[in-house]
């Protein structure tokens, strides 16, 4: 089954699932008292409470590919075509907000910019915004090409022009658009000391592998129908310099967030499909 007809198949077993129950679709969204647990989201949706496991990050795990396997329960179907309807990538929850906070304000100064780039419906930044009320200001920015509805205050700006116009001490950004790089504008621009990049890492699923993460695509260099080497036609040897690290930043797995991770590919047998690395300018 190539990836064309897997697409159409999870895209019509996903219309087809039943709507998640109401208090399920209720922790999705907030909207019982604000933000749930992590405990509550991943008892009631049936995730691992542990990050990782035995096996590693095997691909037959990833949610996607459960469903189109056939093997997925009727809350993940469900789970997935609630994910797909509203665009959703990372769960929220209490203690994954607290985190990401918390590395904010480690690498933010007291009355600096906080600069989302492709911050999608607005909803991470609406919340950070009243968390570090005080402590830094925060910008939501999206060029809109994925046309996510708003539900906050997002600005309809590229990144690059973002970038110049609030020369942010911080940039966030979650789930990067796939095969597109910001970190090359993000670590030009001199005001800012650090950014944090959410989202599935050292591929092209969020970003660029090369470009965004310092992988060469273990698939290929795309520019030979994915039958180089990897490396020929990217230019990229053992030696040469990672992009990051040429711009003068260092990255850092951020567990504090990982541990509270949820995204749309986890399941019930694996969670742990997104990450959180800082880059910190050195």
């Amino acid at each position: 089954m190539n990836k064309f007809t897997s697409l159409s198949v999870l895209n019509t077993l996903s219309e087809e699932a039943p709507p998640l129950p109401a208090h399920l679709s209720e922790l999705l969204v907030g909207e019982v008292g604000g933000l749930p647990s992590f405990t509550d989201l991943v008892e009631g949706l049936e995730l691992p409470q542990e990050r990782g496991g035995e096996g590693g990050k095997d691909g037959a795990r990833r949610l996607p590919n459960r469903i189109v396997s056939g093997i997925a329960s009727g809350i993940e179907l469900a789970l997935w075509a609630s994910y797909s309807s509203s665009a959703v990538h990372e769960v929220l929850s209490v203690e994954y907000i607290a985190a990401i906070v918390n590395c904010v304000k480690e690498n933010v100064g007291e009355g600096g910019t906080l600069l989302e780039i492709g911050a999608g419906n607005g909803q991470l930044s609406e919340i950070l915004r009243k968390k570090l009320d005080g402590f830094c200001s925060v910008i939501a920015v999206d060029d809109f090409t994925s046309a996510i509805a708003a539900v906050s205050s997002v600005i309809e700006m590229g990144c690059e022009e973002a970038l110049e116009k609030y020369k942010p001490t911080f940039v966030l950004c979650s789930w990067m658009s796939p095969g597109r790089d910001f970190s090359a504008a993000i670590g030009k621009c001199e005001s800012v000391q650090g950014y944090l990049l959410l989202g599935e890492a050292d591929s092209s699923t969020c970003g660029d592998a090369w470009a965004t993460w310092g992988v060469v695509p273990s698939y290929g260099c795309r520019k030979c129908e994915f039958e180089g080497c990897g490396r020929c036609d990217l230019g990229v040897y053992e030696d040469t310099v990672k992009g990051y690290v040429g711009l003068g930043f260092r990255r850092e797995e951020v567990e504090a967030i990982e541990e509270v991770q949820i995204c749309r590919f986890d399941s019930s047998e694996f969670r742990g499909y997104s990450s959180a690395y800082l880059f910190a300018r050195e």
